[in-house]
């Protein structure tokens, strides 16, 4: 069937979308790696983010992957949906480019974060996830519970789906408790938001040159949930939310700094400083005299426990 001038245009701007979108959330990561490099710390930055990035990226290259090169899982989740996920080769590139980006940002946090800890909320959440998959793909092996393959692949698409959802709260609320926004790079926020712009840009030119809107009107319905849409727009919102938290505390932060430099130097000033670094020093003078004081009396009793 011969295409039109019309349909070869939205498909040429579906293509470019497409690899825009992947250099965008690819280079997401790129200016985080950096800062955490370059600061050898990856203080602000929140661990349970990283963990859930890297399992859903994990879970997303299997998706982007069975569905790309399995013919007889295209047609079971055909005959579920009604409609086949639009998988490119940028989708199946980007995924496994992003969880290699995730894995080594974790060894950053592992390398820099020493003192930093996984929440216990974000490892059962992940044990149980990854049972989850194990369990389904156990099941849809054996012809179980009327799942298959198919079935299971989709699963896989909801839990990125849910990784992505869950994955910007810890972030966000480390800012919040924190009032401060210096760990985060603003380079990976503005790539983040961009690569589900164009996400989103990429599957709406491919449903209009395909005059196919089916998977577009499931998500928006909340029928079935493509997981490439709803990435795009929960990229956007957290994004955007981000970029509010890293301008509000980013200025209050600069200004905070600005005032104690701009502060002048006074006697009065300088009288206070020496003040507060005396009864610092007063304080643990106090402290040590009461460790020996509890040293001496430690040795006393020895003493006389061995008379």
């Amino acid at each position: 069937m011969e295409q039109t001038a019309e349909t070869q245009l939205f498909q040429f701007a579906s293509f470019l979308s497409g690899w825009i979108y992947f250099g965008c959330w690819s280079l997401t990561y790129y200016p985080q790696i950096y800062k955490n490099f370059k600061r050898k710390s990856v203080a602000g930055l929140s661990i349970d983010y990283l963990a859930y990035s890297t399992l859903g990226h994990l879970y997303y290259l299997l998706y982007n992957i069975t569905i790309m090169l399995n013919k007889a899982i295209r047609t079971e989740i055909y005959e579920y949906t009604n409609a086949i996920p639009q998988i490119k080769i940028n989708d199946v590139v980007f995924s496994i480019h992003a969880a290699f980006l995730c894995v080594l940002m974790c060894y950053q946090a592992l390398l820099y974060g020493s003192d930093l800890k996984i929440s216990k909320i974000c490892i059962a959440s992940l044990c149980i996830g990854f049972l989850f998959v194990f369990a389904l793909g156990y099941a849809a092996e054996n012809n179980l519970y009327q799942m298959n393959w198919g079935k299971w692949t989709l699963i896989l698409g909801k839990l990125k789906i849910v990784s992505a959802s869950i994955k910007y709260i810890p972030q966000i609320y480390l800012i919040f408790s924190s009032k401060n926004s210096n760990g985060l790079s603003f380079g990976s926020i503005a790539f983040d938001f961009s690569g589900g712009f164009f996400s989103i840009l990429q599957m709406l030119m491919e449903a209009i040159a395909l005059n196919d809107f089916k998977e577009i009107s499931n998500t928006l319905k909340l029928k079935q949930l493509s997981p490439k849409l709803s990435l795009g727009m929960i990229s956007i919102i957290a994004n955007s939310i981000l970029y509010y938290q890293y301008r509000t505390y980013f200025k209050t932060n600069e200004k905070n700094m600005d005032d104690k430099l701009n502060e002048p130097v006074t006697i009065d000033n300088l009288l206070v400083q020496n003040k507060a670094e005396y009864l610092k020093t007063e304080d643990i003078i106090a402290e040590r005299k009461i460790d020996n004081h509890q040293e001496q009396k430690k040795e006393e009793l020895k003493k006389i426990k061995e008379v």
